[in-house]
């Protein structure tokens, strides 16, 4: 025996010992582990290359299952597959852990047992028990399984089972086969060595192998191995395991449509071989028959054959060795290689879980003769099927025609083409049945031909004249017979061109028919005839209508036109018109009601010519501004006798209307008398025209006469003035033929201003003015209104306007201490609309007032002795004088003159301010009355002197209390210029003064 180094035997105890591996000694039966020596052990591991039962290529065609064993190992290298690939060579044989089991050969017990997690190649050394008396041992080597562990007896470790785990692509789990091996022999006192010990795989291999001919389809949905065990034995068993959970597993594989090939792992199936009443004697019938989860596998998918589309389509492998064997046996290579070109139905490994039902198209088989209709049958694939061809159907059967009458014998499905002999007589259907088995049920399949048509085309409409020609059409179903007549009460032929009116075989497509008219038309309605077409059974039988058509034909009626006549002058004139009628009829012309046209020539004829034909006539001037309407009746064919309104034709003559304008110049005139202007008016010539006007106007010039096409004028003018401020409005009317211009002429309204509406005056004596401006010639008168104040007065009572600003003045008294008073004038044209009004307003009367009349001027004279005694004798002054001048009409003569009497030749009044200022006379008094405006001044000494006199009466004859001191006059004292008389008005006191003294000042104005 071959020593083992040092080196590896370290290695070895330490695997043993460090290692994790397991190692038990016997201790029965008197032998211990210390009575049997130990010795050295060397063994080569050898994996038996795996056997191969048969290798099959079967081929399934539409007839039988061809199977043919052959040497051949592995799969077709033509195959294309998308499966995972088979574990390689060195796969299959590697031993990556191993478990080792030594027993007596005689009793069965075990000796030892170890365990080697892990190996690296196939040489073992280990340490055996020494067999005493030359006994023998047996060795048992379990590859890949694990640590069995310690297993009491030889028995026991044959029927212990290990659990087989795959991957989902059907591989061994960890790509790891499991294998057993044994060695029997005497372990001797020296050891022994190399010894060859054979292992054997606990599994098979299957390689499945398939693909599709080329002439049939198939595609696979699906491929499986059915039935693969869970458990392995350590012994080959003698048939199927039942213990320890036993069970059966479905393994998928990839399909692929144009072929794959697909690789399995499984423990062995000792299904086993069938024998007796479960025999075959083809391979075509290996089913199952006879045994229970026998390993298969099946490929499913769907098929079409003969055109036929079959779903559910399985075909069922058993590997076995022969058609009676359902064993997989371990460390065995199935390989099969299946060819797909049909589907047999005797062969009981395929099963076909649907035969589709057979579908007809519910599309009719065309009527027409040679029409077709093609059905698939789709019966299973080997059934046979029989059908009786009726008289008027044929039909072709994989390129083989079967005649009307013959009958049809056929297995399997097929493809039938069925075509109609002749083309169906009749418009109703007409059809022919047989039953076929599918799906084991009697399934009716019906032809039906669709009932013959015969449809005509569109009706005729021919022309109203003699050999006019139309042509319509008509199609019948392609095949039968047909004929066409005609109905036309004499007037319709067939054209010449027309032919063929019947026909044995219609053709396909529409057929032409030609007709003619053999007369013109007389009368503008149209008349009928007609196409009678039948065909098929319609033809020979007068009873069957429903393949019988007609074509109307109509001729059109006859027509007359007329043209329009739409540029006839409104001055008249000659015309002509014309009509166009269907030729070869009588004709004639008239005016019935329209007396303006009378017809010259072109008036009757015969016959019409189809083209336009002339008629003249005269036309007479247009009265009217519109255009006027007449017409030519023309009557053709029976309108000429007879009442055709279709053939009367009124020629619409239209004539211009006629034209006239007129205008003026100007068209406003003045409001004066006299004012003129002129009138142009122009009209189509011929015309009889007259004018006439409004009374406020006078026309000169022609009036009447006959319009000439020119402009012809007249002229006119104003009657009289216009009074009123209103315009004067009228039409100028110009009447020619049935028109009247009117020409709007207007005279201007007078015109009358007064430059003001309203005056207001003082309540002195006073006046004011308004201007009045009018139209030259208007009369006019001012007059007060009732209950207006008689104290204001015009000076003006009537008057004549001259077209240029007068003077209207108003003046009013004085309004001494009385109420506001106002008087009213209206200013009027006589005989017109104008009317103005003008209101004078007097203010309130004056209350601080004063007369200044000549019995105040005595009363003064005589009282001037005591102011000239008391105050300043032998001193003359001037009591009317203001500031040296005379403020009124008074004589001044000093009283040591020829006279000493004072005369006031008009008397005065005046009016006292209410209020009152203490001033220097030269300073501030005079500007302080002066800025009052109005007239206020400083009064003179005889003014001051009424003021006294009537103060003295009655102090509450002033509104504003006077001062009891000396008041300024503006009356200078004698000759003294600085000087100034005074009064102080409560104590009556005469004085005089400075100027530049401060004295009061009470201001006055003359008011009368």
């Amino acid at each position: 025996m071959k020593r083992v180094s040092k080196i590896r035997l370290f290695v070895l105890l330490f695997l043993l010992v460090a290692g994790g591996c397991t190692r038990t000694e016997v201790e029965e039966g008197g032998i211990t582990p210390h009575t049997l020596a130990e010795v050295d052990a060397s063994f080569n591991l050898n994996v038996l290359a795996t056997r191969t039962p048969v290798t099959r290529s079967i081929t399934f065609t539409p007839d039988g299952t061809i199977d043919s064993d052959t040497l051949a190992v592995g799969a077709r290298d033509s195959v294309q597959t998308k499966a995972v690939a088979p574990l390689s060579e060195v796969q299959e044989n590697q031993i990556a852990s191993l478990w080792v089991g030594q027993y007596d050969a005689v009793t069965g017990k075990r000796l030892l047992n170890e365990y080697l997690p892990s190996m690296t190649g196939t040489t073992l050394n280990l340490k055996l028990k020494q067999s005493q008396d030359g006994s023998k041992s047996r060795v048992y080597f379990v590859s890949n399984a694990g640590d069995l562990g310690a297993i009491a007896d030889e028995t026991t470790l044959k029927k212990h089972t290990l659990a087989y785990a795959s991957t989902a692509e059907g591989l061994p789990d960890n790509n790891l086969c499991k294998m057993m091996g044994k060695w029997e022999g005497v372990v001797q006192a020296e050891g022994i060595k190399d010894i060859t010990v054979e292992l054997t795989r606990l599994i098979a291999k299957i390689t499945f192998t398939y693909s599709v001919g080329s002439d049939f389809t198939f595609e696979p949905a699906s491929v499986v191995l059915k039935n693969a065990p869970t458990l392995s034995q350590i012994e080959v068993p003698k048939a199927q395991l039942t213990t320890d959970g036993i069970g059966y597993t479905t393994h998928t594989g990839t399909a692929s449509g144009s072929g794959a090939t697909v690789y399995w792992y499984l423990p062995e199936n000792m299904a086993g071989t069938v024998s007796g009443a479960d025999a075959v004697d083809a391979e075509k019938k290996k089913i199952g028959t006879g045994v229970t989860n026998a390993t298969c596998i099946e490929l499913t998918g769907e098929a079409v054959q003969g055109g036929v589309s079959y779903k559910d389509v399985t075909f069922r492998f058993y590997p076995g060795s022969d058609k009676n064997n359902y064993d997989i046996v371990r460390n065995s290579h199935y390989t099969m290689n299946v060819t797909l070109i049909g589907i047999d139905v005797s062969d009981e490994r395929i099963t076909v879980g649907e035969i589709p039902p057979i579908e007809v198209d519910p599309t009719r088989m065309p009527a027409k003769k040679g029409g077709e209709k093609e059905i698939q049958i789709t019966a299973r694939p080997g059934q046979q099927w029989v059908f009786d061809m009726p008289f008027w159907l044929s039909a072709l059967l994989d390129s083989s025609e079967i005649k009307p009458g013959a009958t049809i014998t056929h297995q399997g499905p097929a493809n039938v083409v069925f075509k109609a002999v002749e083309a169906n007589p009749k418009a109703e259907e007409r059809s022919v049945s047989f039953k076929i088995d599918v799906n084991g049920e009697d399934q009716e399949i019906t032809i039906i031909q669709s009932g013959s048509t015969l449809t005509k085309g569109k009706d005729i409409l021919l022309a109203a004249v003699t050999d006019s020609e139309g042509e319509s059409t008509f199609t019948a179903t392609e095949g039968l017979q047909w004929l066409a007549a005609l109905n036309g009460d004499g007037w319709l032929d067939w054209a010449v061109s027309n032919s063929a009116i019947s026909g044995s075989e219609a053709p396909g497509g529409e057929q032409m028919l030609k007709v003619k008219a053999t007369a013109v038309n007389p009368s503008s309605q149209v008349r009928s005839g007609k196409i009678i077409v039948k065909a098929g059974a319609s033809v020979g039988d007068p009873a069957y209508t429903n393949l019988k058509q007609e074509i109307t034909v109509e001729q059109s009626g006859a027509t007359v036109t007329g043209s329009t006549l739409s540029d006839i002058a409104a001055k008249g004139g000659s015309g002509e018109s014309s009509f166009t009628a269907t030729a070869g009829l009588d004709w004639a012309a008239s005016v019935t009601t329209d007396d303006w046209i009378s017809l010259t020539g072109g008036t009757s004829g015969t016959p019409t010519t189809g083209t336009a034909q002339k008629i003249t006539f005269d036309a007479a001037v247009n009265p009217n501004a519109s255009t006027r309407e007449g017409a030519i009746t023309v009557k053709v064919g029976n309108a000429v006798s007879g009442t055709d309104a279709g053939l009367t034709k009124d020629i619409k003559v239209t004539q211009k209307a006629s034209e006239l304008t007129a205008s003026g110049d100007p068209i406003t005139l003045a409001a004066t008398a006299d004012a003129s202007g002129t009138l142009t008016f122009k009209g189509t010539p011929g015309l009889l025209y007259s004018v006439t006007s409004p009374d406020w106007l006078v026309l000169t010039g022609t009036t009447s006469g006959t319009t000439d096409g020119n402009e012809q004028d007249f002229g006119y003018k104003t009657s009289e003035l216009n009074l009123n401020s209103t315009e004067n409005t009228g039409n100028i009317s110009v009447k020619a033929g049935n028109i009247t211009k009117d020409v709007a002429i207007k005279q201007s309204g007078s015109t009358f201003t007064v430059s003001k509406g309203e005056i207001d005056l003082p309540n002195t004596e006073s006046a004011d003015f308004v201007t009045v401006d009018g139209t030259e010639g208007l009369p006019w008168t001012v007059t007060r209104e009732d209950g207006s104040s008689i104290a204001i007065s015009s000076d003006i009572e009537n008057s004549v306007a001259i077209g240029s600003d007068q003077t209207l003045t108003f003046n009013a008294e004085a309004n001494i201490g009385g109420e506001a008073r106002s008087a009213r004038f209206i200013i009027a044209v006589t005989g017109g609309n104008h009317s103005k009004t003008v209101t004078v307003k007097q203010e309130k009367g004056i209350k601080n007032t004063a007369v200044i009349d000549q019995n105040l001027v005595d009363a003064f004279v005589a009282d001037r002795p005591f102011y000239e005694k008391t105050e300043v004798p032998d001193v003359g002054y001037l009591p009317f004088a203001y500031d040296q001048g005379n403020v009124s009409s008074a004589e001044y003569v000093d009283y040591k003159g020829n006279s000493q009497n004072y005369t006031l030749e008009e008397t005065y009044i005046i009016e006292v301010d209410t209020t009152q200022a203490y001033y220097g006379y030269n300073t501030n008094a005079t500007v302080y009355c002066t800025k009052k405006k109005d007239g206020w001044r400083i009064p003179t000494l005889i003014e001051l002197y009424a003021i006294r006199n009537k103060y003295k009466n009655d102090s509450n004859a002033f509104d504003g209390a006077f001062e009891d001191y000396m008041y300024w006059s503006s009356s200078v004292y004698s000759t003294k210029s600085y000087a100034r008389c005074m009064i102080n008005i409560v104590r009556g006191t005469f004085d005089n003064g400075n100027a530049a003294y401060s004295r009061y000042v009470r201001c006055v104005r003359e008011v009368k």
